[in-house]
């Protein structure tokens, strides 16, 4: 399994522009909202990663990247609070999606089981997205029952195929996810009917 490749100034960029455009996205219907240039879309899952990423890697950054992190983070909580309704109506409306992409991922696995590995990399960044979206909403009391249910047996269908390994992201970013916390998000490998396998995503 290839490594997946995290780029710690691009992550700045993006954060600067995530944020920078979260007036008027949170209120649009579009749930992938276009950046200029090369930069992945707009989602809130793909903010809020981001922006954990950057906080815990604060070290790594520039001066320049860190007081942008700060104006990045004043952005988010004001247009959070400016759109709450729509805020949290995409929170739904992503981690239903995130879900959705992921079931069909595993469709793909259990008909083409030896070719499961090779798409991991993407779908365990989808899955830590879907991590920081309920985190995001237990902290804004969201009553995401049927998604953490839904999550559940998700998970049990990926333990099917992985178990744990080696970290499969970029090495300098593995400080932001604590194996405690984010099991098998970035570490995971092909390995199905393993005894006891470690679930590769994020648990909670």
């Amino acid at each position: 399994m290839s490594a997946f490749a995290v780029d710690i100034d691009r992550d700045a960029e993006a954060v600067r522009a995530m944020a920078s455009a979260l007036d008027p996205y949170l209120y649009q219907d579009e749930l992938y909202g276009a950046l200029p240039g090369a930069l992945p879309r707009l989602t809130l899952g793909g903010l809020l990663m981001r922006l954990h990423r950057q906080r815990a890697l604060r070290e790594q950054l520039t001066p320049e990247q860190s007081a942008a992190l700060g104006e990045a983070e004043a952005k988010h909580v004001q247009a959070r609070a400016d759109w709450a309704l729509h805020y949290d109506q995409k929170i739904r409306r992503e981690l239903g999606a995130r879900q959705d992409a992921l079931k069909w991922f595993l469709d793909e696995c259990d008909d083409h089981p030896q070719r499961c590995g090779e798409g991991y990399p993407t779908e365990a960044e989808k899955r830590t997205m879907i991590h920081h979206l309920l985190a995001e909403g237990d902290a804004r009391n969201l009553d995401l029952g049927p998604e953490r249910q839904r999550q559940l047996a998700l998970d049990g269908r990926l333990r099917e195929h992985f178990r744990a390994g080696d970290f499969i992201w970029t090495a300098s970013v593995q400080a932001a996810y604590p194996r405690a916390t984010f099991c098998g998000c970035m570490a995971g490998r092909a390995g199905a009917h393993d005894p006891e396998p470690e679930p590769p995503q994020a648990r909670r």
